[in-house]
């Protein structure tokens, strides 16, 4: 089966994942990058697909985006290994957007839509990759709480206890998650209401002095707690390595925002903006995983798909 510009151009958008080439593809990929067997990675292609052609069936701004960035969004989750269920903890947004083909004189403006990792779905590379054995969910901490940061001094790790209150409180205190890296270390990182103003700082200097309205739309003016889940998991993933081709976007590429909280569920614009550091002790990605996500259809029939650097590389265009 081949997966050529010009297949993938003739396609409608809704018929995309539903494609006999495109199937193998995502089939081939998946037990070239994760080891599944051939009936493990069919079923991974036949929900995704389903999930993916349901949410541009239901979207005009979706549907009217071009064949190939449609193809490199379905793709893209299948290199990351996450799904297109868009319930609540959906793991993949989809952003359509507008990308300029011409120059700043002559713009010549086309409707695009990439894919990008939610929160959730961040957890997930992280441990698809390798990066971290394990990701706890995120936990607030109310007043009133049984509340207990503390070191273990024969391991120099962080240490929490807690337990929450008979009577629950909706004053926040601050949030926690545990961690396990891949060497079988347990991590606590611990966030408190100083942090979380940091954030909302940070969100008005982006925003000419306006912070995201999820950091006052919570009970009493708090943070939304969704919100303050969201940007735990994130900010604990700091100093670890991240799957840098995940967030990447075409350049030129304008997301629509009004349509991509329209789209996708919880969408949270602000939650992606933080500072990613690396340590350069955590273990590099496979080999196969970073190879597999630089693929792209080829400009002339072949028998397989070629490993391609220039400027029509899988999650570039």
């Amino acid at each position: 089966m081949q997966v050529t510009k010009k297949h993938i151009e003739a396609l409608k958008p809704v018929a995309i994942a539903h494609d006999p080439a495109v199937k193998t593809q995502v089939i081939n990929k998946m037990m070239a990058m994760y080891h599944m067997n051939p009936s493990e990675a069919n079923r991974y292609y036949e929900r995704e697909k389903d999930n993916f052609s349901k949410m541009i069936s239901q979207s005009v701004d979706l549907s009217s985006c071009t064949p190939m960035s449609i193809y490199f969004a379905f793709m893209k989750a299948g290199a990351l290994r996450l799904s297109f269920d868009n319930g609540k903890d959906a793991q993949m947004y989809l952003l359509p957007g507008n990308r300029n083909i011409g120059t700043k004189e002559k713009p010549q403006w086309i409707k695009e839509v990439t894919a990008q990792p939610t929160p959730y779905g961040e957890k997930e590379v992280r441990i698809n990759s390798g990066i971290l054995r394990e990701v706890g969910d995120p936990f607030i901490v109310h007043e009133g709480d049984v509340y207990k940061v503390w070191l273990d001094e024969e391991t120099g790790q962080k240490r929490v206890k807690w337990e929450e209150a008979e009577k629950k409180s909706t004053r926040i205190k601050g949030s926690f998650i545990r961690l396990v890296e891949p060497d079988g270390k347990v991590v606590y990182k611990t966030f408190d209401l100083t942090d979380i103003a940091r954030w909302k700082a940070s969100s008005e200097k982006k925003n000419r002095g306006n912070a995201n309205a999820l950091y006052t739309s919570g009970p009493d003016g708090q943070m939304d707690e969704g919100f303050l889940k969201a940007k735990t998991l994130l900010h604990a993933f700091k100093g670890y390595k991240r799957v840098d081709f995940a967030y990447q976007q075409p350049e030129g590429f304008v997301p629509d925002q009004e349509a991509a909280v329209s789209i996708n569920a919880n969408y949270m614009d602000d939650v992606m903006d933080i500072d990613h550091e690396e340590d350069d002790t955590v273990e590099q990605l496979p080999d196969e995983f970073t190879q597999a996500v630089n693929e792209a259809p080829e400009e002339k029939p072949s028998v397989k798909v070629e490993t391609s650097k220039d400027d029509d590389d899988l999650f570039n265009n």
